[in-house]
């Protein structure tokens, strides 16, 4: 499932600054005791993360809509989940719970009733005020080592949104298009401008269907 181990020895890296809720809890009660809230489970210890702002919540929709909107024409079978699954990668290593996690139609077969068992093949992170190391730092040396193939971290604090991918166990920053564009690996085809997120009116839903539109009739033409 992942070829790297997590060091446990970092844990207390981990733990740092995080408002720990909980200590000696297996992860099958975790999954059960705090079904629900915004948490996440390291080892053992449950730490406790703060609300969401409208600002992010409306970025994880619109990636949400866009993500599942292109995976349906391009590639059924696919799998857009939400926040509040936890991935599960071994007892010695975090169980994060990403703000999206996009599934190949190979990998859907990791979904269980309460979790993934497994990782993502792109997952996504907005940062909040709470989340700079986690998401930064944290979940970007974690989500390196499980393996996940594309990382994607936007920032709405800066208006700052950047794709990494894995080369040879390492993440790169992937470079935008021409067009100064965020473009998926994974996903040949699905690009995005990330001024789309930072608008003061965010898009209506016309707007994201033609962007998708425009998406599948440029990967036909390539």
């Amino acid at each position: 499932m992942v070829d790297k181990v997590f060091d446990t020895t970092e844990l207390d890296e981990l733990l740092e600054d995080e408002e720990i809720i909980a200590e000696n809890i297996r992860y099958a009660d975790f999954l059960q005791a705090f079904s629900g809230r915004r948490t996440e489970w390291l080892m053992g210890y449950v730490i406790e993360l703060m609300t969401n702002v409208p600002k992010h919540n409306i970025i994880q929709y619109l990636l949400t809509y866009l993500f599942g909107t292109f995976t349906a024409y391009r590639l059924p079978g696919a799998m857009v989940l939400p926040a509040g699954i936890s991935m599960y990668v071994g007892d010695d290593k975090p169980a994060r719970e990403p703000d999206l996690i996009i599934l190949l139609p190979q990998h859907t077969s990791r979904i269980t009733e309460s979790n993934l068992e497994g990782v993502g093949d792109i997952v996504v992170e907005i940062v909040s005020k709470d989340s700079q190391q986690r998401d930064r730092v944290k979940k970007l040396r974690e989500y390196e080592a499980a393996g996940i193939r594309e990382y994607w971290l936007v920032d709405p604090l800066i208006s700052d949104a950047k794709i990494y991918v894995l080369e040879n166990g390492k993440y790169v920053v992937h470079p935008t298009d021409d067009k100064g564009r965020l473009q998926s690996v994974v996903l040949p085809g699905f690009a995005l401008h990330p001024e789309l997120f930072w608008r003061e009116k965010s898009p209506e839903t016309l707007e994201l269907i033609q962007l998708v539109q425009h998406m599948l009739e440029a990967g036909d033409k390539a």
